[in-house]
């Protein structure tokens, strides 16, 4: 018998759900409260083809001609797959939920037809040092010099791009004259920092006061959500606002950052102790980071490199002294 409707395809159909059941078209399952039931691809097939016509008489002959198309088969072959069907379901054909049989006519589903509830998928989250950079009186620099600021402020940032991605850092997002980025452990932010604050100090002093573009910093470690490459969450947020709390060309950390760092690095730490901050709901136990006369990584090289002349120097002197004396 020919039949020119579009036949459902079991393994493309989208799951849905058969009362309290979820029809898994794909994998030939239905599922319900923890028991799981595989059907037979014409079972399935069935299934697909009545609740797509939930409610109404389906006959036999268009059933037969879905199913076995092309191929003449017994009066048996569709009662067994329906009998299969209402077994799978636990259906009793003398009181019907699910599938109802019309007299001389077919086969109807009556149970509700739907489209499964699925949970939203979790957050990609991550633990994470962040590192939050914000220029201190900017709008009073910009004021006062907008283009002149705009051009330090520039030459900066790809100072602090540099300085992070040497330190095993990333830039997470630029936001007008602030920089978010984030590392793998506290001491590698902290050492970027120090090492931004220096090179900075160092860049500054060679401008007049009123054009210097200082910056601070505040330095979380904490749990963020990750999503299209950007941070959110608390995390985040604690860094800001330990900026705000940083003084100009300063650094700010948690208590979190202070504890991870411990003893590795050559700082002092001002505790300064719970600071209550904005959007926060709990007072966040920062620190102020000392490196003033301390021995940063770039420094100790100079000190290297400065004692190695000195001994040249001093090894060359030696030499000629004795010659002279000779």
């Amino acid at each position: 018998m020919e039949n020119n409707r579009a036949r459902p395809s079991v393994v493309r159909a989208p799951p849905f759900t058969v009362a309290d059941w979820v029809v898994e078209p794909a994998s030939l399952e239905i599922a319900c409260a923890g028991r799981v039931v595989r059907l037979e691809p014409k079972v399935m097939a069935l299934l697909v083809y009545l609740a797509e016509r939930r409610g109404q008489v389906v006959p036999r002959e268009e059933l037969e001609a879905q199913l076995w198309p092309g191929v003449v088969v017994g009066y048996d072959s569709l009662t067994g797959a329906v009998q299969k069907l209402r077994r799978a379901f636990a259906d009793d054909p003398r009181d019907p939920r699910v599938i109802e049989t019309i007299s001389k006519s077919g086969y109807r589903l009556i149970a509700d037809v739907g489209t499964p509830s699925r949970e939203a998928e979790p957050l990609d989250r991550k633990l994470t040092a962040i590192l939050y950079a914000d220029v201190a009186r900017y709008s009073a620099l910009t004021g006062a010099d907008e283009e002149g600021t705009h051009r330090i402020l520039s030459s900066y940032l790809d100072l602090l791009s540099a300085l992070v991605e040497r330190h095993h850092g990333r830039v997470v997002h630029y936001a007008g004259d602030a920089i978010l980025a984030d590392f793998a452990t506290a001491t590698d932010a902290l050492e970027c920092a120090a090492a931004i604050q220096e090179q900075l100090g160092e860049r500054n002093a060679m401008l007049p006061t009123a054009r210097r573009v200082q910056f601070r910093i505040g330095i979380n470690l904490g749990e963020v959500i990750v999503d299209r490459e950007d941070l959110y969450g608390d995390g985040v947020n604690v860094a800001a606002r330990l900026e705000a709390l940083a003084k100009p060309g300063g650094i700010c950390i948690s208590q979190a950052v202070r504890a991870a760092v411990g003893n590795k690095l050559a700082f002092d730490y001002l505790d300064i102790g719970p600071q209550k901050v904005k959007n926060i709901e709990q007072p966040v136990a920062a620190f102020h980071v000392l490196t003033q006369g301390k021995v940063t990584p770039k420094r100790l090289r100079r000190i290297a490199v400065a004692g190695g002349v000195a001994a040249t120097l001093l090894a060359a002197t030696s030499i000629a002294w004795f010659l002279a004396t000779r």
